[in-house]
């Protein structure tokens, strides 16, 4: 016997664990302050395709909630629900609802349901329900779980309210917990007046006027009869009858509990597109933060490849000035050669002194107001931006294109406005000296192929400390002759320049005399 004892344990067991396993199920959190909690709880006898999870509170700031709604609203299901996740848990059963669910330890569940709706039981008539209640009111207490189906149904609208108001009260009084379904009026109006009393409705979809089997606490539903009846083919004119018999009270009372639940649905749209806003909001400052990142890992990478062709630049340097010192030396008397070389030394110290300390240090003309808007120089980006605001405690915040990154003031230079940019300072690299032709031949060479030769014959030219070229640009249509000629007037070394003779190729070739010869 101790065997099969210990086999049929294990065997509840494991059938409670596939349960929980094929059901989706959780295990509530017990309590026995008769408090419940239920998040997106399903009927156990329902498949999961067609349930529709509720949501339901009892027993912590309310003791009782009273549901109303529509006829096949589903209210019933959720007594079930609510009383089946009850007795699983007494069980020792998972049940099938979301994490962090509460399920108390009731003094007692009764339960008194019978609908057409129901598999299990018939219709119960009046005296049938009394019977139940009269054996609930004398045994239910604190802490017990009561469960009351169309609460003083079938018999005399008047009467059978009146009569659920006083078992209503009788079991709040004794701290019972109670969750009935009703249809009357009057009982919605006690619930919301009565401070442990909740109403809770069944929604019902106005638009296709069919029920949507949610939960909704805190308002109270509508049963909606007859415009159900007018979906299904009730007459017009007798529905209009119907509607023009209702009371004031009541049809206002129907008007009111309808526009609550339109408001109701508003507010749900607005709220679901308010927190998909938030959420874009979310992804783009993600966005902002992955931008300014990488932005912050190209200043470095940026820092240190300048750092490199620093030193290159510093090296090439070098090995240049070694160069020009060794023609010096090897020159036998003071020349306009050798000044020229002193020159261009000067110029190759100056052209790498100047973006050392460009780098290095703060302008000593910084400008005496930083304003909005004004356009700046970040050195260490090597990029332009646009000043956001005045800066603060040595900082400033700047856009850089669509971002707004802070520097330090050191690292901005401001930038003159486009009509007063300054001319550039053109540094010509020295060469050293080489035999040079007298005559440069750009005869059938395009524009943009002869330009830069032309440029670099000129400085050839004058650092071998020639007195005049012969440049051969041909006749052609004579557009490289002008483009040579336009060149040859902004050239600050050339002196004049003219045609040659016809013997000597006329229009043809161009003679360049240079300054100092």
């Amino acid at each position: 016997h101790e065997t099969l004892d210990a086999l049929t344990l294990i065997d509840a067991a494991l059938a409670s664990g596939r349960l929980a396993l094929d059901w989706d199920c959780t295990m509530p959190a017990l309590n026995t302050l008769g408090e419940w909690k239920l998040r997106k709880a399903r009927h156990p006898m329902i498949p999961r395709e067609r349930a529709q999870p509720i949501d339901l509170e009892l027993g912590r700031e309310w003791l009782g909630v009273l549901i109303t709604g529509p006829n096949t609203g589903g209210k019933t299901v959720s007594l079930k629900t609510l009383g089946l996740l009850t007795l699983m848990t007494l069980l020792g059963l998972h049940i099938p609802a979301l994490e962090g669910s509460r399920i108390a330890v009731p003094n007692g569940v009764y339960a008194d349901i019978g609908d057409e709706q129901s598999l299990q039981q018939s219709l119960s008539t009046f005296s049938g329900h009394m019977r139940h209640i009269i054996r609930y009111l004398a045994q239910a207490g604190r802490y017990s779980l009561v469960l009351l189906d169309e609460l003083g149904a079938g018999t005399d609208p008047t009467e059978g309210a009146a009569l659920a108001r006083a078992i209503l009260q009788t079991l709040l009084e004794r701290e019972a917990r109670v969750v009935a379904t009703t249809h009357y009026g009057e009982l919605k109006a006690f619930a919301h007046r009565h401070p442990q009393l909740i109403n809770a409705a069944m929604e019902f979809d106005l638009e296709t006027l069919q029920p949507t089997y949610r939960l909704l606490m805190g308002a109270p539903g509508a049963s909606h009869a007859i415009e159900i009846a007018r979906r299904l083919g009730l007459p017009q004119r007798v529905a209009q009858q119907a509607t023009e018999s209702l009371g004031v009270q009541e049809a206002t009372l129907t008007e009111m509990i309808q526009d609550l639940e339109r408001a109701r649905r508003h507010a749900e749209q607005a709220e679901a597109e308010w927190r998909a806003k938030l959420q874009e909001l979310a992804q783009r400052e993600s966005r902002l933060n992955a931008d300014r990142a990488a932005l912050e890992h190209d200043k470095q990478t940026y820092k240190q490849r300048l750092q490199q062709e620093m030193e290159q630049v510093l090296e090439q340097a070098r090995a240049e000035a070694e160069q020009i010192l060794r023609q010096l030396r090897q020159a036998p008397r003071e020349s306009k050669q050798t000044a020229q070389l002193r020159e261009q030394m000067h110029q190759l110290v100056e052209s790498v002194r100047a973006p050392r300390e460009r780098a290095s240090a703060t302008p000593p003309d910084q400008p005496a107001e930083w304003r909005a808007g004004m356009r700046v120089r970040i050195r260490s980006l090597s990029k332009e931006g646009t000043l956001a605001e005045p800066p603060s405690d040595g900082k400033a915040q700047v856009f850089v294109g669509k971002l707004r990154m802070a520097f330090p003031l050191s690292d901005l230079e401001p930038l003159p406005d486009p009509q007063q940019k300054p001319a550039p300072t053109r540094y010509s690299k020295p060469r050293p000296p080489q035999p040079v032709p007298l005559e440069l031949d750009l005869h059938g060479r395009r524009v943009e192929e002869a330009l830069p030769l032309l440029e670099k014959y000129l400085d050839d030219a004058i650092l071998a400390g020639l007195g005049s070229v012969r440049i051969n640009h041909g006749r052609g249509t004579g557009t490289l002759r002008s483009v040579v000629h336009q060149y040859l007037k902004s050239h600050p070394q050339v002196r004049g320049f003219h045609l040659a003779p016809q013997h000597e190729g006329g229009d043809g070739v161009t003679i360049v005399l240079f300054r100092g010869r």
